[in-house]
C-alpha cells in the first residue's frame, strides 16, 4: 500500500488525515505500535528526495532496496547495510527445485539450469518461477515458453520496457503468476469462496 493509499484506511481517517503524504507521515509519527515502509527499487532516486517520505521518530521500521550505493552510504549505517548479489548457479538450482518441490533428477537439472539462466539468477525471480511450477501451472520444462510469450505481451507496455532487466525480470515472474491466480478466481469464484471460508 502507498503512503497515499494509507490515507484511506478507517484508523488515519478518523485522525484527521487529509490524503496528503505529510500528513500520512504525520500520522504514522504518533502511532503507538511498530510499522514498516519499504522502498523498493530506489535506484534512480536522489537520496535527499527518500528521505522526505521517511517518518519521524524511532518506533518503525525502514527498508530500502537499491542498486544505488550513494543511497545506502547516505542515509542507512555500515551496520545496517547488507548486500546481496546474485545467486551462484548451484544455488539458483537448488532454490528453484526446492520452490517447485521436485526431485534433483536429471531432467530437472537440465531445465532448472535454463530457468535460472534465463531469469539472471535473480532469487525473488527464481521463487516465483518455482511457485508457479509448484502450483501445477506447467511443467518445469514448460516454464520458459510460459514465461517468454508473457515477456513478449508485457514488452508491448511502454512502462515495462522502461523497467531495468532486473525489474522486468522480477516483475515478469511475479505478474505471470498473479494472472493465473485472477484466471482462476474469475473461472472458479464459488470454489475460492468456500476454500477462504475454511480459514
Amino acid at each position: 500500500m502507498s503512503l497515499k493509499g494509507i490515507s484511506g484506511i478507517p484508523a488515519a481517517q478518523g485522525s484527521g488525515v487529509d490524503g496528503s503524504v505529510e500528513s500520512v507521515l504525520q500520522w504514522m509519527f504518533y502511532l503507538p505500535g511498530e510499522w514498516l515502509v519499504v522502498f523498493d527499487n530506489a535506484d534512480n532516486t536522489p537520496p535527499e528526495v527518500v528521505v522526505k517520505f521517511i517518518p519521524r521518530g524511532n518506533k518503525g521500521n525502514i527498508l530500502i532496496t537499491s542498486r544505488n550505493q550513494v543511497i545506502g552510504s547516505r542515509i542507512v549505517p555500515v551496520e545496517n547495510r547488507i548486500e546481496i548479489n546474485e545467486m551462484e548457479e548451484s544455488d539458483a538450482i537448488t532454490l528453484l527445485l526446492r520452490a517447485s518441490s521436485l526431485d534433483p533428477l536429471a531432467q530437472h537439472l537440465e531445465a532448472a539450469k535454463q530457468i535460472v539462466t534465463e531469469l539472471g539468477y535473480i532469487p525473488l525471480a527464481v521463487d516465483h518461477a518455482g511457485a508457479y511450477i509448484e502450483a501445477g501451472k506447467c511443467d518445469i520444462s514448460e516454464y520458459l515458453n510460459h514465461f517468454s510469450l508473457h515477456r513478449q505481451t508485457l514488452m508491448s507496455d511502454t512502462e515495462f520496457t522502461a523497467a531495468s532487466d532486473y525489474n522486468q525480470t522480477v516483475y515478469g515472474t511475479w505478474d505471470l503468476s498473479f494472472n493465473e491466480i485472477k484466471r482462476e478466481l474469475m473461472d472458479n469464484p464459488k470454489e475460492h469462496k468456500e476454500h477462504r471460508l475454511q480459514f
